[in-house]
């Protein structure tokens, strides 16, 4: 388990959604001194090894979003996951004027101040996209550079519905056209 390793493991008495746990992570960051946080999904899918590369990205680049990158395996997930990953990417970067290649990995390393300035209010999948387009709409830089993802898709052990949650994330996409 985490906790027995040191880290501060923060819980919600029921299952509130990726988005509302990561919502609590990022106020509980902002309460304590840290100038980055990096979030990582827990469906296997990434290694927590990959971390210090990360972090030398950043100290390098200093971008305020730093995005873990699954493209290169895009090609090796179920036909719906992939599909919805390359059209939501080319959408997501257009809206954005970026070059994320990413916009739906849950490994990402997110600057202090990124948080401090955008209010987030989703509480499911679409919270990730949340804080990339609020982000990009507010200046802030997002960068994506390729890792190795452990596994290609972490189907088996994530919550994420295929239908319901991909909705989901259109139709936030949709709205957010209207900002």
């Amino acid at each position: 388990m985490a906790s027995e390793h040191g880290p501060q493991l923060l819980k919600h008495p029921l299952n509130l959604g990726k988005g509302a746990a990561l919502r609590t992570g990022f106020q509980w960051i902002l309460h304590k001194d840290y100038q980055v946080v990096i979030t990582l999904d827990a469906d296997g899918q990434h290694d927590p090894a990959d971390i210090p590369f990360l972090l030398e990205v950043f100290q390098n680049i200093e971008p305020d979003i730093l995005i873990a990158s699954r493209a290169a395996k895009f090609g090796q997930m179920t036909f719906l996951r992939r599909f919805w990953n390359r059209l939501g990417v080319k959408a997501v970067a257009r809206l954005c004027h970026s070059d994320i290649t990413d916009s739906q990995s849950g490994f990402r390393l997110i600057r202090r101040e990124v948080l401090e300035k955008i209010d987030l209010t989703t509480s499911r999948f679409e919270t990730e996209l949340e804080l990339l387009i609020k982000a990009c709409k507010k200046g802030f830089r997002v960068l994506s550079v390729p890792i190795n993802s452990q596994k290609v898709d972490g189907t088996a052990s994530s919550h994420f519905r295929p239908v319901t949650d991909t909705w989901m994330v259109c139709n936030f996409f949709f709205r957010s056209l209207f900002w």
